[in-house]
């Protein structure tokens, strides 16, 4: 005989939809039965439940789409000319628009995470009870709500508003833990709170938001988030950044509190580095009284941590993997301008070596400099060879740079001023006027959709901007048409595109060797980028921030490895494809 499903209820919003998949994944992670999710929304589109529906590939589930009508939202508070109520409360209409064959239903907040099975919550007797529920001081806690829909009793709009004695009561520590408070008022930490807790409540603040902190316990929600297809989004939404709590002083005074809070990121040779966000003062480290004199008498025990460095491999006790070389993407360069500069990305060998630090150095800075990251730069004639060095076992590469700036040419001293000087072209009605005064290295020239600066001698430009950001496209091209000639288009400025919300598609042209900082950060809707040139040997930091998440970067097919090491960690989600 096949096994009656559980019924289970939520609540989803726009901006709950994946957080409400992760509640999901909980539930059926620790529950085999089948189970029937019945969404309450009133904004939800097809392709949301979809979505959702990827949760039944490898679970008995079945998703009903439960769109609540004007007049089926609730009204919120106790006052029937209330504004409509939000998501949160949608649980209020379940007893009116819920299909009528059903005995029970489950009502679980979007914020919460099953941790447990819940056969023994879903077949409690609810003989003369309306539904079941945990309780505190000041009435029944939302979230977790057992519905008897085959009670007999009259379901008021405002019923769960009201002060009822005829509830089921549930045990709070099991089957709706507020994760805020597990620790301070509870004292229960991660490992107890993971083997003993059914449902864990993240009321309030979220562990989505990296901005909360309930003690180790949000460690919980990721547990079952690292699960879902779209995790690295989950994390990447955060900035690479979580919240943890270096000291807590919990006594119950005026005094007590945290050290602040610290975040960290963890550097590509597996570095953590910790910085505080806060810290308690000298003067705090002492011992208080209350105003009248007596009472408190506590001493803070509190830390201060400017800064914290520590490899994984060093906590966890790892065995160390050496370092057995390392390569470089460039053997030799060429620079033809001062200030010119290139980028050399180094290969350290094998690819899960412990330590993958390196430091780069150049022998002549006087020629060339280049910086921690491998970024080269033109200083004056001459050949200088740059050399990357790991730490660990200083394993060794170098590429040779040579800088040649072309002189001007030196005017002949037997030649003689021609006594009549050539006449001035004349300029059409609809094209600025520009004299030779004005196309000097540094200054800006609009051609066409775009402004450029005169970059070098040798009519090279770089491009700034578009002379407008509402076009949805953008042609960056090989040359572009000055007064006095044309010009090769050997660079994109930073910050060029920056926060474009209009463009969507960029095509840079074949002559291009330099894409500035931040070029296209915050063009959120650019979904296409062509890169035409060969020669690109630059792209700056934070670069490709922010374009849209399914954005396809077009390389020529000679550079497409070379070109993935360059525009890699550019600011771009994981999910941005670089192909030929």
């Amino acid at each position: 005989m096949k096994p009656e499903p559980m019924n289970i209820a939520v609540s989803v919003s726009k901006y709950y939809l994946p957080y409400t998949y992760v509640m999901l994944h909980s539930l059926l992670k620790n529950n085999a039965c089948p189970i029937d999710v019945y969404v309450l929304h009133r904004e939800l589109c097809p392709a949301d439940f979809d979505f959702l529906r990827t949760l039944t590939h490898t679970h008995p589930l079945v998703i009903n789409d439960c769109r609540l009508s004007e007049d089926q939202i609730p009204l919120s508070a106790d006052d029937n000319a209330a504004p409509a109520a939000p998501e949160s409360l949608f649980y209020l209409s379940i007893p009116r628009i819920l299909p009528a064959d059903l005995p029970r239903i489950l009502y679980l907040d979007s914020d919460v995470i099953v941790n447990a099975p819940l056969s023994a919550l879903y077949a409690a007797d609810l003989t003369h009870h309306m539904l079941a529920a945990c309780q505190t001081a000041s009435g029944i806690a939302d979230g977790v709500l057992l519905f008897n829909l085959d009670c007999d009793a009259s379901w008021e709009p405002f019923f769960l508003q009201k002060e009822l004695s005829a509830v089921l009561p549930l045990d709070p520590k099991v089957y709706n833990l507020p994760a805020r408070t597990a620790y301070t008022a509870h004292n229960l930490h991660y490992e107890t709170v993971r083997t003993q807790a059914a449902i864990v409540h993240f009321c309030g603040s979220k562990p989505w938001e990296g901005n909360c902190f309930h003690c180790d316990i949000e460690q919980l929600w990721w547990d079952y988030a690292k699960d879902v297809p779209f995790y690295e989004d989950l994390m990447e939404q955060n900035d690479g950044q979580c919240h943890i709590l270096l000291c807590e002083d919990w006594a119950n005074n005026r005094y007590s509190g945290d050290t602040g809070y610290t975040g960290f990121v963890v550097l590509s040779d597996g570095t953590f580095v910790m910085d505080s966000y806060g810290h308690w003062d000298k003067e705090f480290s002492q011992s208080w009284q209350g105003s009248d004199g007596i009472g408190y008498n506590v001493k803070t025990d509190l830390c201060y941590i400017k800064q914290a460095k520590f490899k994984l491999a060093d906590v966890i006790g790892e065995s160390a993997i050496a370092v057995k070389d390392v390569t470089l993407d460039l053997s030799e360069v060429k620079l033809t301008e001062r200030g010119q500069t290139v980028q050399l990305t180094a290969t350290v060998a094998p690819k899960n070596a412990t330590n993958k630090q390196v430091n780069f150095s150049s022998d002549r800075e006087e020629v060339a400099t280049v910086d921690e990251e491998g970024k080269v730069t033109a200083k004056a004639d001459g050949t200088a060879v740059v050399t990357v060095t790991t730490v660990d076992g200083n394993k060794t590469a170098i590429c040779s740079v040579t800088v040649e700036i072309p002189k001007d040419p030196t005017p002949d001293p037997d030649s003689k001023p021609d006594p009549t000087p050539a006449p001035k072209p004349s300029v059409p009605d609809n094209q600025e006027s520009t004299t030779d005064s004005t196309m000097t290295v540094g200054s800006e020239q609009k051609s066409g959709k775009g402004i450029y600066r005169i970059t070098g001698t040798r009519k090279t430009v770089t491009f700034v901007k578009p002379l407008n950001d509402k076009n949805t496209s953008f042609n960056v091209p090989a040359s572009v048409k000055l007064a006095d000639g044309r010009y090769k288009v050997t660079a994109i400025d930073k910050n060029a595109f920056k926060n474009n919300r209009k463009l969507k598609k960029v095509t840079i042209g074949n002559k291009v060797t330099k894409i500035g900082a931040g070029a296209f950060s915050g063009a959120k809707n650019l979904k296409a980028i062509t890169i035409k040139s060969k020669l690109l040997k630059s792209v700056g930091k934070n670069a490709l921030k922010g374009i849209h998440k399914k954005c396809t970067i077009k390389v020529p097919k000679t550079k497409l490895t070379a070109y993935k090491r360059l525009l890699k960690k550019k600011g771009q989600k994981a999910s941005v494809k670089i192909t030929k």
